[in-house]
């Protein structure tokens, strides 16, 4: 599983790396890995960014309430309240296998978390 914290919806960077993921579906689901897209933004804002983007064949998930709890519990909630653009692969028994954390305005490198996930 790829956990994608980043900072907000409708923002040319989280647009980008959404779309990726789904750009790359086909080589992920061959590597037998699921995305989850995770940010503090509203539940309606997620949805609607999804929309925006032609829809998603994965999930963008709100860590709205209580604010943050998740990205808190990964270590990627930054000190204004925001997730972190963070990724973390999670392998089948729950245990964080590799992560990264990445600046505001960097576009993560998919072609690096294919070759992570091709590793394991």
């Amino acid at each position: 599983m790829v956990v994608a914290f980043h900072p907000f919806a409708f923002t040319p960077v989280c647009t980008r790396q959404m779309q990726g993921y789904q750009q790359a579906h086909d080589r992920l689901a061959g590597l037998d890995a699921v995305v989850l897209g995770i940010s503090t933004d509203l539940g309606p804002a997620k949805a609607a960014w999804a929309a925006s983007m032609g829809g998603l064949s994965f999930p963008v998930l709100a860590d709205f309430h209580p604010h943050g709890a998740v990205a808190k519990a990964y270590g990627a909630l930054g000190p204004h309240g925001l997730a972190e653009r963070a990724i973390f692969v999670v392998d089948k028994s729950g245990k964080i296998v590799w992560s990264k954390l990445h600046g505001m305005d960097d576009d993560p490198s998919l072609d690096e978390l294919l070759g992570v996930l091709q590793a394991l």
